[in-house]
């Protein structure tokens, strides 16, 4: 973050207006000032609603490890809630993907050097993870669940199985994220998204059979630090930064 205060007085701590040479990190307004400064935090919240009520659908998830018939009713009895949130989730994975790309472009637009390719590419990753997912869940819902009660197991232990792609996806968002210019984005979002990258990093290696390092367990921890994440990305871009420094 630079030193002095921001252009205006009203720059929030993710600087979507920051200038681009990367020597002062001043930030100089445009005509477009405002809306650069708001839709960060606009799409982060956006993707946060949208992809908690998607996630709803699955909420109380079975064991993977419960027997074919068990897992099958869930997904019969919980049909509607299902495809319902799966719409919903749908756009959020969207927002995750414009989101990474209007930080991604702060950065550019603030450093001569970018991580910039590196957080789309793990916006677009994090987003077809949900996309298969929901696609997965809302297949076994619809029809598989009630007619092939082993086939909708195997769907539903591949999307648990998948895991490390959602937290290479997260981790290389929060992770690029945690890497940009201070001017960009504020001491405490870098170390927070340094945080969640440090703890999508076990997503990648989630092996075990049961508790913190089985891939079921992840694929909880990595979702909620993905929500908090957005979560934290929104507060980080409303907020001026002398707030939150």
């Amino acid at each position: 973050m630079t030193s002095g205060p921001p252009a205006h007085g009203s720059g929030s701590d993710i600087d979507t207006t920051a200038a681009s040479d990367p020597s002062d990190g001043s930030n100089l307004a445009s005509p477009t000032t405002g809306v650069r400064r708001w839709l960060p935090a606009a799409l982060a919240a956006t993707a946060l609603v949208l992809t908690s009520i998607g996630l709803s659908g699955i909420a109380d998830a079975p064991d993977p490890h419960a027997s074919t018939n068990e897992i099958a009713d869930w997904f019969t009895v919980r049909r509607t809630e299902i495809l319902v949130a799966a719409p919903f989730g749908y756009l959020g994975a969207l927002a995750i993907v414009a989101l990474s790309i209007v930080l991604a472009r702060a950065r550019r637009r603030a450093t001569a050097t970018s991580s910039g390719p590196v957080l789309i590419a793990g916006g677009v990753i994090t987003a077809t993870y949900l996309f298969g997912v929901h696609l997965g869940w809302t297949a076994n819902a619809y029809l598989i669940a009630a007619s092939s009660p082993e086939s909708a197991k195997a769907v539903f232990v591949m999307t648990i199985t998948s895991v490390p792609v959602l937290a290479l996806g997260v981790g290389l968002m929060a992770g690029a994220t945690a890497l940009h210019a201070s001017a960009v984005v504020g001491r405490w979002f870098r170390v927070a998204s340094a945080a969640v990258a440090a703890l999508s990093a076990v997503g990648m290696v989630a092996i075990a059979d049961r508790g913190f390092f089985s891939p079921d367990v992840q694929q909880q921890t990595i979702g909620n630090a993905l929500l908090v994440w957005l979560l934290l990305a929104a507060v980080a871009a409303a907020l001026p930064r002398r707030f939150t420094r």
